[in-house]
């Protein structure tokens, strides 16, 4: 049984304070509080003086303050992610697609149609007249002017020359300032159709223009002559109040009213923004419906203006299904929404910090802020109806002069979020099918040329994320949602991917895999080893030099295909992550989870976060993976969990050395984890079982029975460091008894036993096919085979001897001496046509039909040629032979499913 330390941590801190060294952050590292406490000491008992204040006095009834430490209630252990199940998916051949693909054509923007048109500002009836007076000049005409010259001569004046009628005519200069600052963005195609009408009507002799970008200066206008008229169509900075635009503006018309300059402005901002002085100084007038535009003279004095709410986040509100939203959209749902939203509703729409933006367009970002909007504006149906239904058919004529692609994304979004079309969203099930075929094809050349040029895997993944939770996972769309985006990751090669929350998780996985097999149908499946990091996971392909520092599991798949992986319970998180021949993915969390399951085109592969088994003193990570240890009379067995998954048993008939029982090579899964010995059992740790158990004699009694065991039963009893030898000359029935024994004398029910041969094959090869488990063939089956030297003892090496474990290389899973020193007893039965009997796909074999007493022996011996070494290699002998190279290795099932029968149950010695 287990000894305990002489000295514990609590002893040393106990022995520190009674020094006056009392270090409380050395007692919280060692998981103690440290407290004061004040004692009162009698002066009639001796009172113990620390050396440390042996040169001080101490009164009677003194109180000293003494640190007193408390232990601690008993902590949890701590938990370690262990592979614990494997599964083998059936990897039938691909479907066909089915269904027509989106045409190229369907995804180009059809420049002939017309879309939604611009409403103007201010109709052009009502503007022209006012351009004409701001920018012309009266002059005398030829006809005449007879009112006039009919007073002259009633009035006896002498008529010099004949009075001629006035008109009104263009100026012949006069140059234009165009604001092209981003504050005049939304109305930037107001501009341009103003330019162009003027342009029309005016012609272009005398008229020039000159662009602002930013904050204006002088030098842009100094040029100017006196008898040019200064015509600005600009916010002058009062829409984003930037007081330093508007003192530039100011600083510039002061300038030129000083010369003797004409200015007129013309500002599409609503008059409770105006900046007075700016107002008057240009003479400006408000560009946007219902506001009065004067034909003559400038604006003396801001006339008084009440501030109204801004309705920019109902007006955004109602657009929220539209997928691009551009001027002429803006434009007629602000017309539609009425009065008293204006041309700052427009321009606080389009500059809200919740949209992205771009120089012509905007659109809704991502996110909760976007869902309540979505939700508000469902609300809005259901209460306006009479405003909702115009702006559905707004947007919907506007994105007709979108790509197929854009105008369903408006229409999903306007059905789902509260109108009722069951003809629309009939017809957008339509198009996102013909999407998902689209997406297939391109699925299989990740990031190809053709899906690089249609553009629809980038897309699709953001359409998907413009949609709300509840969108997504709405039952008419959902699966065409998981589809494409499944199919969109796959083409993107994306390293790690969270798939958003209401995407169906089965329909993303299994279409994910489906994708991945497709791609895995050009190519041959890649091995991945999956790793422990601080923050995550890991997972690279098996053949990389550089290997994660804590291996926990393998798993198979597609080269190009990527990995579902699910975190958590009971509402598990789902990631995607992508695999490569060549690259390292990574997932991290915030925290170790309780369970994680991780799927490929091949196979499954789950982990659960167990605490150390009972039966354990230690359990830690290392590069092999997992390990566990616990001690019988002083002496350490360590045991390496074993992560279940899939690998090819036998040999193939070209490998050196073949024997005939050892094919045909088949694939084989071990669905769940396993404890197995780091080495053979040595001679001290039997010994050690056997001497603990005949301490406990109602448990030897009932064990052992007729069949005593030897504490030394190795031929090798006398060699040096013979206790570190594997133990031999022990019979399958020693070694059922052996460990029935070590089960009794331990808690926790570890099922100490011994593995299948599948079991063992399985760990010895490590994830290799190879004759040798360090991916080595071979060469030599009947001489010094230069591979197998370095990873156990043979014939040509032993000298004739076992020797000590752990002195040969271990393989990828830390076991030792798999490969040499003593052959090891399984717990399966002889049969010679198993290996024919059994299916392509065979799930956790053992031979164990009750056909023959025979029992199966694995790996090589001291005595055995480099042949009888190899990890395929099968050997049997009867139960009740105990030679001097037989020998065993310890096997214990997995705590979490231990229900299951993963061991077989013990038969009755022969």
């Amino acid at each position: 049984m287990t000894k305990l330390a002489a000295i514990s941590y609590a002893d040393l801190l106990l022995l520190n304070s009674e020094l006056g060294d009392s270090d409380s952050i050395t007692a919280e590292l060692l998981g103690y509080e440290c407290k004061p406490c004040l004692r009162t000491i009698p002066s009639a008992e001796p009172i113990p003086i620390p050396t440390a204040i042996a040169n001080q006095s101490v009164n009677d009834d003194q109180e000293l303050d003494e640190p007193e430490l408390e232990y601690p209630s008993e902590q949890p252990r701590l938990r370690f992610l262990m592979a614990t199940h494997a599964e083998t998916l059936k990897t039938e051949p691909t479907e066909q697609f089915v269904g027509n693909p989106i045409s190229d054509a369907d995804l180009a923007i059809p420049r002939r149609k017309q879309g939604l048109p611009l409403q103007p500002l201010v109709p052009w009836s009502r503007l022209s007249p006012f351009l004409k007076h701001r920018l012309g000049t009266r002059i005398s005409g030829s006809r005449l002017n007879v009112r006039k010259l009919v007073r002259i001569i009633s009035m006896g004046q002498l008529i010099t020359t004949l009075p001629r009628q006035q008109r009104h005519v263009w100026c012949p200069k006069s140059v234009i300032l165009c604001d092209d600052s981003p504050e005049l963005f939304p109305f930037r195609k107001d501009t341009r159709w103003l330019l162009e009408r003027l342009k029309r009507d005016r012609g272009m002799y005398g008229l020039s223009f000159v662009t602002i970008k930013g904050i204006p200066d002088i030098s842009d206008i100094a040029s100017t002559s006196k008898d040019t008229v200064l015509f600005a169509i600009s916010a002058m900075g009062q829409l984003e109040g930037d007081s330093v635009a508007q003192a530039a503006w100011l600083r510039i018309g002061g300038y030129l009213r000083s010369k003797g300059q004409s200015l007129q402005a013309i500002i599409p901002c609503p008059r409770n923004r105006w900046r007075p002085e700016l107002a008057r100084c240009w003479n400006a007038v408000s560009w946007d419906r219902g506001c009065k535009i004067p034909r003559h003279g400038g604006m003396s004095a801001l006339p008084a203006t009440e501030k109204t709410e801004p309705l920019h986040e109902r007006l955004l509100d109602l657009l929220s299904p539209a997928a691009l939203i551009e001027p002429p959209l803006l434009r007629a749902a602000r017309l539609i929404l009425g009065s008293p939203a204006d041309v700052g509703t427009e321009w606080d729409a389009w500059n809200h910090p919740e949209c992205w933006r771009s120089v012509g367009s905007i659109g809704f970002e991502p996110g909760p802020a976007y869902e309540n909007r979505l939700r508000r504006r469902a609300i809005e149906d259901e209460s306006r109806p009479e405003l909702v239904e115009p702006l559905g058919e707004v947007i919907r004529k506007h994105h007709e002069r979108s790509s197929r692609t854009i105008a369903a994304e408006s229409i999903l979004r306007d059905c789902l979020s509260g109108t009722h079309d069951p003809e629309a969203l009939k017809t957008v099930r339509a198009i996102l099918q013909s999407v998902v075929v689209r997406l297939r094809r391109e699925a299989m050349t990740p990031c190809g040329e053709e899906g690089e040029n249609s553009g629809l895997s980038a897309w699709f993944t953001e359409m998907v994320e413009r949609l709300s939770p509840a969108m997504r996972k709405n039952e008419s769309v959902d699966e065409q949602i998981a589809h494409g985006l499944a199919l969109a990751h796959t083409w993107q090669r994306a390293d790690s991917v969270i798939i958003p929350t209401g995407v169906n998780p089965e329909a993303y996985a299994e279409e994910s895999r489906r994708a991945a097999m497709r791609i895995r149908d050009a190519g041959v499946p890649v091995d991945y080893i999956v790793g422990l990091e601080e923050s995550g996971i890991s997972v690279v392909p098996a053949d990389q030099d550089a290997k994660p520092a804590m291996p926990i599991g393998r798993i198979r798949s597609a080269g190009q295909g990527r990995l579902q992986v699910e975190v958590g319970e009971p509402s598990p998180a789902h990631h995607s992550l992508q695999l490569g021949d060549d690259i390292r993915s990574e997932i991290s969390f915030d925290s170790m989870p309780t369970k994680l399951r991780i799927e490929s085109t091949h196979s499954r592969l789950e982990f659960e976060a167990a605490e150390r088994p009972e039966w354990a003193e230690r359990l830690w990570y290392d590069r092999f993976g997992i390990a566990a240890e616990f001690t019988i009379r002083d002496v350490k067995f360590v045991l390496r969990w074993i992560p279940p998954g899939r690998f090819l048993m036998g040999s193939p008939e070209s490998e050196v050395g073949r024997s005939y029982n050892e094919g045909p090579q088949h694939e084989v899964t071990i669905s769940q984890g396993y404890w197995l010995g780091e080495t053979p059992v040595t001679q001290a740790q039997w010994a050690a079982v056997v001497e603990a158990g005949k301490e406990r004699s109602e448990l030897w009694k009932a064990i052992v029975r007729h069949n005593d065991l030897n504490p030394k039963p190795s031929g090798f009893a006398d060699v040096d460091d013979s206790a570190n030898h594997p133990v031999e000359q022990v019979s399958w029935n020693h070694c059922d008894t052996f460990c029935q024994l070590l089960d009794g004398l331990m808690s926790g029910d570890p099922k100490f036993g011994l593995p299948s041969e599948a079991q063992w094959e399985h760990a010895c090869r490590a994830g290799t096919s190879s004759a040798f488990s360090d991916g080595s063939a071979c060469t030599v089956p009947e001489g010094l085979d230069p591979a197998l030297d370095q990873l156990g003892w043979f014939y040509r090496n032993s000298d004739g001897k076992t020797h000590p474990v752990q002195k040969k290389k271990p393989n990828a899973w830390g076991l030792y001496d798999m490969h040499g020193n003593v052959r090891e007893w399984c717990v399966d039965a002889m049969e010679g046509s198993a290996y024919q009997s059994r299916d392509v796909d065979v799930v956790d074999p053992l031979n164990d039909s009750g056909k023959s007493l025979y029992r199966r022996v694995r790996g090589g011996a001291w005595d055995s040629r480099a042949q009888g070494c190899r990890a395929a290699f099968r050997y049997d002998a009867g139960p009740a032979h105990g030679w001097s190279n037989f020998g065993l290795r310890l096997f214990a099932s997995q705590g979490p499913r231990s229900a299951e029968p993963t061991v077989p149950e013990r038969r009755s010695r022969g």
